[in-house]
């Protein structure tokens, strides 16, 4: 997560607190105020600002690059869900929980097509098996009979061609 695109999508953050730094100070001028007691409540409103600023940002900044680190060393990145632990602000909660209802389909996908291959093995094999008697019956009667047919007509007795 890189500061100046943190910074440009809380820029408005900053048209605020500078609205209502100014209203502050227009106050404080109207009232003729002390000007130590200016720069004391200025110096409140930075600390405040910037508190308001880097706080979250370095609560985000861990999920996030926490999160981008995850899916770059995954070779199945759509597990990366259970490589992350839940976050402590309401945008990664809704992050997580996205990825949880992500995860959950994939996951139901994943067994509806193992369930799906696990028919189609077993139809084939099935079918293998009921063509292989068939054809057992066939090679034995062949074998057991060997001057009552020519091979030419073998197959057409049986099956009938």
């Amino acid at each position: 997560m890189k500061f100046t695109k943190y910074w440009k999508d809380n820029f408005y953050k900053l048209g605020i607190f500078l609205i209502c730094y100014g209203m502050n100070l227009l106050i404080f001028f109207a009232f003729k105020v002390d000007k130590s007691v200016i720069f004391s409540s200025s110096f409140l409103y930075m600390i405040c600002c910037l508190l308001i600023f880097f706080i979250p940002y370095g609560r985000k900044k861990k999920f996030y690059d926490n999160l981008l680190a995850n899916i770059k060393e995954l070779d199945k990145s759509y597990l990366v869900l259970e490589t992350l632990t839940k976050p402590e602000f309401y945008e990664g909660e809704l992050l997580y929980q996205a990825l949880y209802e992500i995860n959950k389909s994939m996951n139901e996908f994943v067994g509806f097509i193992e369930e799906q291959m696990q028919d189609f093995k077993e139809y084939i094999e099935m079918w293998i098996h009921e063509v292989k008697i068939p054809l057992s019956t066939l090679v034995l009667i062949s074998n057991n009979h060997p001057n009552q047919f020519d091979k030419k007509t073998k197959l057409q007795v049986y099956f009938k061609m």
